[in-house]
């Protein structure tokens, strides 16, 4: 963290670099990042992306993360059905069920020192296989998908390859096909992690196809979308074209279809997503109330509470405010995706004084925000839940752990339900404590640490190059507003790989990567699968993979045991019964996991992707190379192995509601996110190319086949290791925390005195909700996300971005800024949560902000409390005698103990 805070320092809070070639304006000034993420999205709708992603506009598989402009609203339309109450609540039950079953697990490593993040990998991991890819029941330590996804997001984009991506003009094709080709050579098997992952996705849509034309000759009906891929289906088409060029948000129409490959891409986006940020905010929290224990104490005091029936139903989450503002107070310290909370300037802006050239990437710096004590108060270092209890304690802007904005992050509200229920099971079991080998701190590797040195020698806002692609990183609060928020029509792209290919093209673009029209209509599609109404219907879902969960932990207990492969089984539990159709809990069992766990130990270090960064070579040859790459060398290519098990997947449900429809039977209201997308399926959509506007613009609410793929790999990916991070980082701080760790089971134990924790009780967790909050802040596991791609020229107070650039929120810096959290903003303190965030806008971006906030954000909090309450019911959380300094090793140290009531 070092150099961004010299950066800082010297150049106050907005300068600019380069990524390579790319223009990069780093800034945590609030009102630019306002401006960026939110009141100009339409200039600021693209997103950063890895140069070998290739085009985010023309690549088939292009998801709603990657996606800009109309394709992005088209995929973000479609999707965001997905993650509203209503459709949370159908799956709120599984989400609960793999909650309990990580708990289980836990309970047999009671007084054992563990790694948890482990097992919040194998719980965001059995959630995600659950939702996103029809896994059916728990395969928690025993998901195939996991191992790939870890794999994956482990990457190191370091490499050769990723050096020449960012820095040479080579033609992404040629990169991508030394990417794979020399995977072999350099005994890189992330690749073929990649792969699988594809070929599992493909496997899981074509498993639903033909499962879909089965059920139709059989003359079945077709029912409500069982998970992503029905919801995806229902809306796929062969082919879309999506405008291309100005782009308004809300100006624009985009059809609610998706294609087959952008289906793929969502399913993947979801799957990679989902994983790693959850497990390892699950991660972050329990470390944090491991070393605090009266903070863990009043959670579980409140967990108890409210909480005190056999399972935690959808409603009861919301009352545990203490849980809430534990978590959010995670994601200050720690905001997972702090990275990706950028934004490419889409047509030359000026902001204040500042002229932003299109092309540019805006990045609020997060990390700087996030420990602001300017915004934060003199504790901003300290963990401290308590700040969130009396309402949000932060302009807007400063807290940024899913995004901001129109792209704020899409899973959000899955990714708490996650945090909360696996917290609330855990702590109603387990305590977490400190074992002889847990670190004091935990080391995060990662380019985001180098922001901090960066704004201490350049100030809040700085330039650098991140291969040809030009980079503005930023922690000033005022750029963040304006390029996530104020000026998203000119900011509504996201960073992509250049390995990616055109995400405006690109057939299984998803939300993630999608911009402008197609963002928009791919945002517009998916928004009500995150409602309220739908995180009530999975509520049980969710709670019965939380409980199996427990049940796995109550196996462990007093074994020291790594928490996050827990999490990561829980939370591929979820994602394959939202997203890929998996019928019941697979935890520890689920084919999904190594898959998945290979994509997320990716290093992108090696020359194909350094090709793709810094070389001008065609995105065709790339894609050309790595096909041929693929077949050589298969067990280098996780994430096709994923698209293959989601295409899979998506194929078995249209072939199954084919079946249906020929017996007759109607179709009923979507049960996943499959389901959900075949219903918006199209065989084509001519897609708007443009100038964007968020407001300004009328999508259609389809999808092709290759669109739901991509929306499925998506929040495959996106729900897996980030939800399972979350835990363990939560379950970490728990741990270091015991304070903490009694509290936040007094509450879990006040509120929840049954078996189960129903949806409306969940959200009466103020201190769980403060915990994940809290741990988020300190380890925004997606803070990396938090770009934004000027997509015309604007002008941004006194600064200029021209149109390309990416802005990039410095979210590591923002939630550890001692201006914004004060002097304990390096302290896990969830009480700062408590009596309302007081921070300014856009201070906290774990989920990002603006129009591309994570759509799943409130899906992972339903993950993630749902998780720590049946976990802490049962179970005491301590540090175990192997706890390291480095995250990774410090969670292999947790410990569960029985709790004695």
């Amino acid at each position: 963290m070092n150099i961004s805070s010299e950066w800082k320092k010297i150049y106050g809070p907005t300068f600019g670099i380069y990524e390579g070639l790319r223009k990069m304006l780093i800034t945590s000034d609030l009102d630019i990042i306002n401006e960026v993420f939110v009141k100009q999205f339409d200039n600021f709708h693209g997103r950063k992306t890895n140069p070998l992603a290739g085009n985010p506009d023309t690549r088939d598989r292009a998801h709603v993360f990657l996606a800009r402009g109309a394709r992005w609203k088209r995929l973000r339309t479609i999707t965001s059905p997905s993650f509203s109450n209503t459709s949370l609540k159908k799956i709120y039950n599984l989400v609960e069920d793999s909650a309990v079953e990580m708990t289980k697990l836990l309970e047999k490593k009671a007084n054992t020192e563990i790694n948890i993040r482990e097992y919040y990998h194998e719980y965001t991991m059995d959630i995600i296989a659950r939702v996103a890819l029809g896994q059916r029941g728990s395969l928690m330590f025993n998901n195939p998908l996991t191992a790939l996804i870890v794999k994956f997001v482990e990457f190191d984009f370091r490499g050769i390859v990723s050096m020449l991506a960012h820095c040479t003009p080579l033609p992404i094709q040629i990169v991508q096909t030394i990417f794979f080709l020399t995977a072999k050579i350099f005994r890189r098997d992330t690749p073929l992690a990649f792969v699988r992952i594809l070929e599992t996705i493909g496997k899981a849509i074509d498993d639903r196809v033909k499962q879909r034309e089965e059920d139709e000759k059989r003359g079945i009906e077709r029912g409500e979308p069982a998970d992503f891929i029905d919801m995806y289906l229902d809306v796929k088409v062969d082919d879309l074209r999506d405008k291309i060029g100005d782009f308004s948000k809300n100006n624009v129409s985009v059809s609610k279809n998706m294609t087959y490959q952008e289906i793929k891409g969502q399913l993947l986006v979801f799957l990679i997503a989902g994983f790693d940020t959850t497990a390892n905010s699950l991660s972050y929290t329990s470390y944090l109330l491991a070393k605090h224990p009266d903070k863990m104490k009043k959670l579980q005091e409140e967990i108890d509470r409210e909480c005190a029936g056999t399972t935690i139903d959808y409603d009861a989450l919301g009352k545990l405010k203490y849980l809430e503002a534990v978590f959010k107070e995670t994601l200050r310290m720690y905001p997972l995706a702090a990275s990706v909370n950028s934004r490419q300037c889409m047509k030359s802006t000026t902001i204040g004084d500042m002229e932003i050239e299109e092309g540019a990437y805006v990045c609020a710096n997060t990390w700087d925000l996030h420990y602001d004590k300017k915004l934060w108060g003199p504790d901003a270092d300290e963990f401290v839940p308590e700040r969130w209890l009396n309402g949000t304690p932060h302009p807007p802007g400063a807290y940024m752990p899913f995004g901001a904005g129109p792209r704020i992050c899409i899973g959000m509200r899955l990714a708490y339900i996650e945090e909360k229920l696996a917290l609330c099971y855990i702590l109603r079991k387990f305590d977490m404590v400190e074992g002889p080998n847990t670190g004091e701190k935990l080391k995060i590797h990662g380019s985001a640490l180098v922001h901090p040195d960066y704004v201490k020698k350049y100030g809040k806002t700085f330039g650098m190059y991140e291969g040809l692609r030009k980079y503005l990183v930023t922690s000033d609060m005022n750029m963040i507003t304006e390029v996530f928020m104020k000026q998203f029509d000119n900011f509504h792209a996201r960073n992509t790989s250049p390995m990616y290919g055109d995400v405006d093209t690109r057939p299984n673009a998803h939300i993630f990567v999608a911009r402008g029209h197609r963002w928009k209509r791919l945002r517009t599609i998916a928004n009500p699968s995150f409602s309220s109404a739908s995180l009530r219907k999975i509520h049980g879902l969710v709670e019965d993979s939380a409980m199996e969960m427990v049940k796995h932990l109550e196996n462990k207990v007093n074994d020291e045991i790594d928490i996050r492969v827990y999490f990561q089984e829980f939370t591929i539990d979820i994602i394959g019964r939202l997203a890929m159709g998996q019928k019941g809990s697979q935890m520890f069992n689920n084919p999904l996991l190594p898959v998945l766990i290979r994509y997320f130990e990716i290093d992108y270090r090696y020359f194909a992707n350094m090709l793709a960064y810094c070389t001008p070579l065609p995105y065709s040859i790339i894609q050309m190379v790595v096909k041929i790459s693929s077949i050589i060398f298969k067990d280098t290519f996780p994430f096709l192995q994923l698209l293959a098990k989601i295409g899979q997947a998506l194929d078995d449900r249209i072939k199954q509601r084919e079946e249906d429809k020929k017996r007759g039977l109607e179709p009923s209201e979507p049960t996943d996110f499959i389901d959900l997308f075949l219903d918006a399926k199209v065989d084509e959509i001519p897609e708007t190319f443009g100038d964007f506007s968020k407001i300004n613009i009328n999508v259609s609410k389809t999808l092709t086949y290759e669109e739901i793929k991509g929306q499925l790999a998506i929040f495959l990916i996106a729900g897996f290791d980030t939800t399972a991070n979350s835990l363990s980082y939560a379950s970490f701080l728990l741990a270091k925390n015991p304070d903490k760790l009694k509290k936040l089971q007094e509450e879990i134990d006040r509120e929840y005195p049954g078996t189960t924790i129903d949806y409306d009780t969940l959200g009466k967790l103020k201190y769980l909700d403060a915990v994940f909050k809290e741990t988020l802040r300190l380890y925004p596991v997606a803070g990396g996300v938090n770009i934004r791609l000027c997509m015309k020229s604007t002008k941004i107070g006194n600064m200029q971005i021209e149109e390309g650039t990416f802005v990039q929120a410095n979210t590591w810096e923002i939630h550890h800024d001692k201006e914004i959290y004060g002097q304990d903003a390096d302290n896990f303190i969830p009480e700062r949560w408590l009596n309302g965030p007081s921070f300014p806008p856009c201070a906290y971006q774990a989920f990002g902000m603006g129009p591309r906030i994570c759509i799943g954000m409130r899906l992972a909090y339903m993950e993630e409390k749902l998780a720590l309450c049946h976990i802490l019911r049962k179970f005491d959380i301590t540090g175990g005698p192997n706890s390291g300094v480095s995250y990774f090793e410090i969670l292999r140290s947790i410990s569960f103990s029985s709790r004695k009531h």
